[in-house]
């Protein structure tokens, strides 16, 4: 229903007018309006209206969407991404161009600054001509034939310098500039005040170049304010001391000229300015040294410092080859200024039409990719709609009844195998003698463990990888088949099975099936495990003295099981822990297929457990192993025996049998008493073996000679006395 109107909770009309009140709700003139004289209020205002316009707007554009080609859909993202692509290129591009005009803006800013140092030269030339005339003509010396060609060629050079510049000036880039449209004409009047020949005209001729060239190399280092580029900062600071040494150095030179005309006064004064501009000359000296280029510093201590003498004899010449060394160290500073801005704007425009081109080309990848991509997934959802269509078609043939059951019974059938699954695993925890549903169970738990990757481990692989695996054989098992019953076998088995089955989960190893009376647990083979040689000893340990303690507490103490009584005295467990690289993984077809473990380890495990048979002792490991177990229990060496290596190449490896934990937890101190005897029992052996590998048989004979006496049926001990008689022959 429409909402209503705001004005009408206010309005001055009976409950009974109103329309939420009115038998006739449905009536439609009731619902629009309602009456007040002549008047009439809507119940649905322009909001309501404008709303479900925009509702039914968006409605078709949903509608419009939902008709569009599935391919024209899949492309719409590749579209988003091409177009985010492109911006990113955009921003890219803009940051690049904006570094293209900063290198050209430095061009322009250095072709400037040339330009400023090319008419502080010739003005200072031309100063320093100018004064030695004005000396020469006071003092009455004979004047070279060529220095007024040199004054006219230098003015002519100050003028083109001038008119250069002139065309350049740009009020943004020297803030100074406007000054030099005043030039031309203070620098005529200048020349005009040379021509009288009066001191005054020449001190103020002279205090016009000094000013003009101060100012002019006041605007070169305003231009620093304008630099970013910390290379090209360097290079342009180093053309400003250079300008401004050389300023200081014709100022000198200009003052020395006029000496002849000026009083003792004045002399002393002017001693003074030399003083202060050698000042000037040394600090910015200091300052340049501290920050410059070193090929620069290197050519003005070379060419300015060394012939820096100034002898008043050779006043003129000396001061003049002083400028000029500055000038050969200022161009090869503006050389290398040009060089390195060339580059830079090369770099620029280099990258710019590079990211440029890249951008194309991604964008046209992207575009292909994409429709690449669309016209495949177009393919299999034309297949898939092909394939939903004929079930269709199937169903339609199909009578509705039967169709209406299955499709009924799916569900139940659903409930059924679930509940059939809970009671299998049930099942199997009851019946722990059937080593192939204990598998099973371990494998389910393990992919339990591991929901992301369970179709992955479905598939077919092989994966070499290092696995420790534990080996349990049951020695003795058919001498009791004859004299017991099934029914009392599968108890028999039973008690067992569980105990491993509970030290397998406990420690999450994989269980294997039954073979040659051996069950084997697996660390490190389904899934990664951290530590798993360590795991295996564990597990081993464990599950031996929870076999041992079965068979004490619950065989031996069943005095009406008499079958119990039987099997705690014939059956007997022997244990081989090992560690080697094998081939993991499921092999079979599509159709079967099954988890294996490839390799030698079965092998080993085999010799292991003969050897340890012939020593009639109970736990042994190998030699690679055995290091670790160290760590954790009591060891002993027992012999060598060969085992498989890659290749299929024998090797011989060191047999070591395991005894007690080195560390017992307060609740185990009576088992820890039971084993203390023996572990003091191997003491002396180990001491003997210690002999043996250090090649002291006779030490080593003597001592398991006196072991063997204490311990008359110990055949470890019998089996090193042999080695050892063997070596001393």
């Amino acid at each position: 229903m429409s909402q209503i109107h705001p004005e009408l909770l206010n309005s001055n009309h009976p409950p009974s007018h109103s329309p939420l009140h009115n038998n006739n709700n449905n009536n439609p003139s009731s619902i629009a309006t309602l009456h007040d004289g002549n008047s009439q209020t809507p119940l649905i205002p322009s909001s309501s209206k404008t709303q479900e316009q925009k509702f039914c707007s968006q409605f078709l554009l949903v509608r419009l969407i939902e008709k569009l080609p599935f391919s024209v859909k899949l492309l719409g993202p590749s579209l988003v991404l091409v177009f985010i692509v492109l911006v990113f290129s955009w921003i890219i591009v803009s940051l690049i161009a904006r570094e293209v005009h900063s290198s050209a803006t430095l061009t322009a800013r250095s072709k400037w600054t040339f330009f400023i140092s090319e008419l502080v030269y010739c003005t200072l030339q031309e100063r320093t001509l100018m004064t030695f005339l004005v000396a020469s003509s006071v003092s009455g010396s004979t004047l070279p034939d060529d220095m007024f060609n040199q004054l006219f060629n230098v003015r002519n050079q100050t003028d083109e310098a001038l008119r250069t510049l002139l065309s350049l000036t740009n009020n943004d880039v020297i803030p100074s500039s406007q000054y030099i449209e005043t030039f031309p004409i203070a620098l005529s009047r200048a020349r005009q005040n040379w021509t009288s020949m009066s001191p005054s005209s020449v001190y103020e001729s002279i205090a016009f170049f000094n000013e003009w060239n101060s100012m002019m190399i006041s605007s070169v280092i305003a231009l620093n304010a304008y630099i970013q580029d910390p290379s090209y900062s360097l290079l342009h600071g180093s053309l400003y001391h250079l300008l401004y040494m050389k300023e200081l150095t014709g100022q000198q030179h200009a003052i020395g000229n006029i000496r002849v005309m000026r009083n003792l006064t004045e002399r002393l004064q002017d001693e003074q300015v030399m003083i202060q501009n050698q000042a000037k000359f040394s600090l910015l000296q200091s300052q340049w040294m501290a920050s410059n280029n070193l090929e620069i510093w290197n050519t003005f201590k070379q060419s300015v410092l060394v012939n820096s003498s100034l002898l008043l004899s050779e006043w003129n010449n000396n001061l003049t080859q002083q400028v000029l060394n500055i000038q050969n160290v200022e161009t090869l500073t503006k050389q290398l200024t040009e060089a390195y801005i060339s580059s830079v704007h090369q770099r620029n425009i280099g990258l710019l039409v590079l990211w440029m081109v890249m951008d194309l080309l991604i964008v046209v990848f992207c575009i292909w990719i994409s429709l690449q991509f669309s016209h495949s997934i177009q393919l299999s959802w034309n297949n898939l709609q092909e394939i939903v269509r004929r079930q269709e078609l199937y169903k339609s043939f199909i009578p509705s009844h039967v169709l209406l059951q299955l499709e009924g019974n799916n569900e139940e059938e659903n409930v059924v195998e679930e509940t059939e699954v809970r009671a299998s695993k049930d099942d199997v925890k009851s019946k722990a003698s059937n080593t192939e549903s204990s598998t099973i169970d371990s494998i389910d738990m393990k992919h339990h463990n591991n929901k992301p990757n369970l179709a992955a481990r479905f598939e077919l692989y092989l994966d070499r990888k290092r696995i420790s695996m534990l080996q349990l054989k049951f020695k003795g098992i058919e001498e009791i088949l004859d004299f017991i019953g099934p029914n009392e076998i599968v108890e028999i088995l039973k008690d067992v099975f569980e105990r491993i089955q509970y030290a397998s989960k406990a420690s999450h190893g994989l269980l294997e099936l039954w073979k040659d009376d051996s069950v084997t647990i697996v660390f490190n083979a389904s899934k990664d495990q951290a530590r798993h040689e360590q795991r295996a000893l564990k597990t081993c340990m464990e599950l031996k003295y929870r076999l041992t303690d079965m068979k004490k507490s619950k065989w031996l103490s069943n005095i009406k099981a008499q079958y119990l009584i039987l099997a705690s005295s014939h059956l007997e467990f022997q244990f081989a822990v090992h560690s080697q690289e094998c081939l993991c993984g499921n092999i079979g077809s599509a159709d079967l297929r099954s988890f294996k473990i490839l390799g030698s380890i079965y092998e080993n495990l085999s010799r292991l457990i003969s050897f340890a048979d012939r020593m009639e002792v109970k736990v042994v490991c190998e030699e690679s192993i055995s290091k670790l177990a160290r760590t954790f229990f009591h060891t002993r060496y027992i012999g060598e025996t060969e085992l498989m290596e890659e290749g299929n190449i024998e090797q011989t490896s060191q047999v070591f049998e395991l005894g007690a934990p080195l560390d017992v937890s307060e609740d185990e101190w009576l088992y820890e008493l039971a084993n203390k005897q023996k572990n003091d029992e191997w003491k002396d052996y180990n001491e003997a073996c210690k002999e043996f590998f250090a090649r002291n048989y006779t030490v080593a004979l003597s001592k398991f000679l006196e072991h063997s006496i204490k311990h008359r049926n110990d055949l470890a001990t019998e089996n090193m006395i042999a080695l050892c008689r063997k070596h001393s022959r």
